[in-house]
């Protein structure tokens, strides 16, 4: 299995890789929408093994997300999560339950729509201070990318974002361009361990859409930097600088509707310092990404039910740490029901099958999810 060195590494540079402060959500504003929300259920198993040992990972996560209009051309999103996780690793069990922080974004659009402007708050709710004796073990296997989570990281510092973008319309074309800083706030990510600092990150994102009657495709890419993370105000890590390339279709047949995604990831290598601030190296520890999905439901929109199947490919470079590459294919279906003219519940699941570290570590998994939400 993985060398310990390495676990050290990915436990500190996953953790912050993994919590963004809402910066990822896509904010629309659109004139009349009701308050919404929703409320998962996600179950999440795997199991990685080679031919001296077996790792078996599990994650129950209770997702909870919020729309509110605040009014004309204002409005706001909340995010928040339960999760409870174990590890079991050569006859040990690991575990790690706590809740994530709150998340806010509140977005405003100006000029008929074509400025966006945003502010996101991360408030520091979630478990803090872990323990190195258990809970680090837990959390160093909720960050390795080549595993999928809902939820991937609990508690954090306070935090903003500021999010400013513009869109603007040319025939069937959508063209827009959005910049976005995040700033974190220190806290105390273990226990015992000072107070640490995540550096802030700085995205620039372009895409452009073209809408059809009966299809919809879109294309976009961000480039993000972000400065050096502090523990006990000495550097320690920094983040290199990634670009995320992502291609879209999605559309209607006779039959039901589809879509299709592709994501392209391209990592630059990560900074570690010594104990003096001083660098000691600067190698990859995650290796550039490649993720195909697609899914097609059957039933028209406005059905009362809908169903159908889903794939996915995802496949990870090795890094420069001694991680080998990895594989995994995913394969599951979704049933969902509308309950109203405003509610719907689905359920979904995933099965998933694979490799990593070149073939050494076999990899195998599933995931569930029950779905329930509304406008109100």
């Amino acid at each position: 299995m993985a060398s310990p060195r390495w676990l050290l590494v990915v436990a500190l540079g996953g953790w912050l890789i993994a919590g963004g402060i809402a910066s990822g959500a896509r904010a629309q504003i659109v004139y009349g929408e009701s308050a919404r929300g929703g409320l998962n259920l996600v179950s999440s198993h795997w199991k990685l093994a080679d031919d001296d040992s077996e790792v078996v990972i599990d994650q129950w996560a209770v997702p909870v997300s919020a729309f509110v209009p605040l009014g004309e051309n204002v409005e706001a999103r909340v995010f928040v999560s339960q999760a409870t996780s174990s590890v079991k690793v050569a006859d040990e069990d690991f575990e790690l339950d706590g809740l994530s922080d709150l998340r806010l974004q509140v977005s405003g659009s100006l000029a008929r729509d074509q400025v966006l402007l945003g502010l996101g708050l991360n408030l520091p709710t979630g478990t803090k201070e872990l323990s190195l004796d258990s809970e680090w073990m837990v959390m160093n296997y909720l960050t390795q990318s080549f595993l999928s989570f809902p939820v991937r990281r609990l508690g954090g510092g306070l935090g903003a974002n500021f999010l400013a973008g513009f869109a603007r319309t040319s025939g069937d074309y959508r063209l827009g361009a959005s910049a976005t800083l995040d700033l974190s706030g220190r806290y105390r990510a273990y226990a015992g361990e000072g107070f640490y600092r995540p550096g802030s990150s700085f995205s620039l994102t372009a895409g452009v859409q073209n809408e059809q009657p009966t299809r919809v495709w879109d294309a976009d890419v961000t480039f993000t930097t972000s400065g050096k993370d502090e523990l006990r105000n000495t550097v320690v890590f920094s983040r290199g600088e990634q670009l995320a390339v992502h291609l879209g279709l999605r559309g209607q047949t006779s039959g039901g509707r589809f879509r299709g995604d592709a994501i392209y990831h391209v990592r630059g290598r990560n900074a570690i310092y010594d104990p003096d601030g001083i660098l000691a190296q600067q190698l990859k520890i995650y290796g550039n990404e490649l993720l195909l999905r697609g899914s097609y439901d059957l039933g028209r929109e406005g059905n009362t039910w809908t169903y159908g199947p889903r794939a996915e490919w995802h496949l990870i470079a090795s890094n420069e740490f001694g991680l080998g590459s990895t594989s995994v294919a995913g394969l599951g279906a979704q049933i969902a029901r509308r309950l109203g003219a405003a509610f719907e519940a689905s359920l979904a699941f995933n099965y998933f099958t694979g490799s990593t570290h070149g073939g050494a570590i076999d990899l195998s998994g599933h995931q569930a999810w029950l779905t329930a939400g509304g406008s109100f």
